[in-house]
């Protein structure tokens, strides 16, 4: 079962839960992309993957405009690097370590 908690005032630092039928609950953070390029994860996201790790996915939707192809991709914050104002994660990270469909 999905629930959309991508409001802005809940402030979750991610975009759907995931509760699963064993009880598990992962969270999963959505990024589309027009054509391909880095990702950016926020200030309220970056900590948020940082804490939950294996049970926060990020799912990434690349060439949105032509030809969409989703890329989803568990622990992301083993890719990802600081820059001045975010946390940046390159796509041909994302794509290499994207779990098979």
């Amino acid at each position: 079962m999905f629930f959309d908690v991508s409001a802005p005032h809940l402030a979750r630092g991610y975009d759907l839960e995931s509760h699963r039928a064993n009880g598990d609950k992962v969270v999963i953070e959505v990024k589309g992309r027009a054509g391909r390029g880095t990702i950016q994860l926020t200030d309220n996201e970056w900590p948020t993957a940082a804490n939950v790790r294996e049970k926060y996915w990020l799912y990434v939707v690349v060439d949105c405009a032509t030809d969409p192809k989703l890329f989803r991709v568990r622990d992301p914050i083993r890719l990802a690097f600081k820059t001045k104002q975010s946390f940046t994660i390159n796509i041909g990270e994302v794509i290499k370590e994207a779990e098979p469909e």
